[in-house]
């Protein structure tokens, strides 16, 4: 993986761009920071992940994620690029509420999300 970018700081650590070598794919990485308790939070993340990725990412529009790697005792999450993450898009419309246009298939996706999750188990 190559750092093209760096995108963003949270809570659990930093989300750079990257392009992986050999490919022309250009992702996101989560790299979580290197404390204990943001090392469970990762591995939660990454379980939930993993029941996730096995659903139809696109049927659900959740963001698909690829894998998940330690670098210097990083947990570093691999996840698709998107165009906007929801931080930016609050941003974008001065934090003002979301109007319903936007909240409900939202709603419609994480229910039918859930709904199916409940069906598999």
């Amino acid at each position: 993986m190559k750092v093209l970018e760096f995108l963003g700081r949270g809570t659990f650590g930093q989300v750079v761009k990257c392009w992986k070598k050999g490919t022309s794919d250009i992702v996101a990485i989560k790299i979580l920071k290197n404390h204990p308790s943001y090392a469970r939070q990762g591995q939660i993340e990454v379980s939930i992940l993993s029941r996730l990725s096995q659903e139809n990412a696109d049927e659900f529009n959740f963001v698909r994620a690829f894998e998940c790697f330690q670098h210097k005792n990083h947990t570093c999450l691999v996840f698709e690029m998107l165009e906007q993450n929801l931080y930016d898009f609050l941003k974008q419309n001065k934090f003002s509420p979301l109007p319903l246009k936007y909240i409900r298939p939202i709603l419609q996706q994480m229910l039918a999300l859930v709904v199916s999750g409940g069906s598999s188990g």
